[in-house]
């Protein structure tokens, strides 16, 4: 809010929510919407709906996550991957190793949690998380057909494993295994 006033931009509560939905409050992302909104400024008028409604689609995104990813380890991108094919937020356990008492100490430890800390994924408080919606489309769109195949038959496994049987059904359809 503080920032979005020092710079002029008009927003409500609602944009102000959706805005860090998109960002969880990455300066980085933050930046990029209000250069975003400066830009579109200069061509014609608009609001920060719009700068938020085109956000998705920006190709300054790719950047950023090419420069991200590079300070991420091998475990963190490949969770990032796996998420990034989920069109609703994945169930938690799915992604933790061992659940019983004695790990929960070592559990801010895996990548999971390193990514809840670098807000690049969001805990929806039902027992789920999802990925920042801003990267979700960058990262999908960066995978080779192979690997997409792949991690939406794993998607469908994890889905089925819950009783989840319509998004299981999309994923194996997405991974060319309708017959699952």
């Amino acid at each position: 809010a503080e920032w979005l006033t020092q710079a002029g931009v008009p927003f409500t509560p609602d944009l102000l929510a959706r805005l860090d939905a998109y960002t969880a409050g990455t300066p980085r992302l933050l930046a990029l919407c209000l250069a975003l909104y400066a830009v579109m400024q200069l061509q014609t008028p608009a609001t920060l709906a719009d700068v938020l409604d085109l956000l998705p689609h920006t190709p300054a995104l790719a950047p950023i996550w090419q420069r991200l990813q590079q300070r991420l380890d091998k475990s963190e991108r490949t969770l990032l991957q796996a998420l990034s094919v989920f069109r609703s937020p994945a169930p938690y356990d799915a992604w933790m190793e061992d659940t019983s008492p004695a790990a929960a100490e070592l559990q801010s430890r895996t990548p999971l949690h390193r990514l809840i800390d670098y807000r690049l994924v969001q805990e929806d408080g039902n027992g789920g998380v999802a990925l920042l919606p801003t990267l979700g489309d960058v990262i999908y769109n960066q995978l080779s057909v192979e690997k997409r195949e792949e991690l939406h038959r794993q998607a469908g496994q994890i889905r089925a494993a819950r009783g989840e049987y319509t998004a299981a059904i999309y994923h194996y359809q997405r991974a060319d295994q309708p017959e699952a």
